[in-house]
């Protein structure tokens, strides 16, 4: 069967589309999971993320399946508002980030492991285990125009104090920040201790 799109494989599954429709094959080249949704997206954990539209409505709904095409994680209209991050997110290490409105964590049931109920806002879909880190922003005016990044952990406390003009990335010790100084970016490293 020829496909109008092939996605890499992850965990020996590779994403498929025909006439926008999509499902997934095995390594062997033999449809696994039969070309039925509307986005997908990459296997991780035994999981994967599926979008099924409802036209009648305009609303779509994600779930988790497993290789058998089981329901693991059921349907949900994952949404963002404003300039939050959309995601359905793949796992890792029995942690998914979604868009529930704001940026939020489930575990491998799907249960809320932080639902935005802080006052910092996910800005980065990395979570460093092992110092309890995730980039994140505080809004410092009422208006919530003016950003400061800092990092938070998964309760949504405050792991490294927001005062960066944004965060890149975390790499293993280290945070890369960033701060505007006389109109010009400057970038530096921050080790993160426990």
């Amino acid at each position: 069967m020829q496909f109008d799109e092939v996605k890499d494989f992850s965990e020996d599954f590779a994403a498929v589309m025909k006439n926008n429709k999509w499902g997934f094959i095995d390594k062997r080249g033999k449809i696994s999971i039969p070309l039925k949704y509307d986005d997908v997206g990459n296997f991780s954990e035994g999981k994967v993320s599926v979008k099924l539209s409802n036209y009648e409505d305009g609303l779509d709904e994600w779930a988790y399946i497993d290789s058998n095409d089981n329901v693991v994680i059921d349907f949900y209209p994952y949404d963002a508002t404003g300039d939050q991050i959309f995601c359905v997110g793949e796992f890792n290490e029995g942690l998914a980030f979604v868009s529930k409105t704001l940026v939020s964590i489930i575990d491998n049931n799907g249960n809320n492991i932080f639902w935005g109920d802080s006052e910092f806002f996910i800005s980065s879909l990395k979570y460093n285990s092992e110092y309890d880190a995730i980039p994140a922003y505080v809004y410092t005016d009422d208006s919530m125009e003016i950003k400061k990044y800092g990092l938070m952990g998964l309760t949504g406390n405050q792991r490294l104090e927001p005062i960066f003009d944004y965060i890149s990335d975390i790499n293993g010790d280290y945070v890369v920040v960033e701060n505007i100084v006389d109109g010009e970016n400057k970038i530096g490293l921050i080790k993160i201790y426990e």
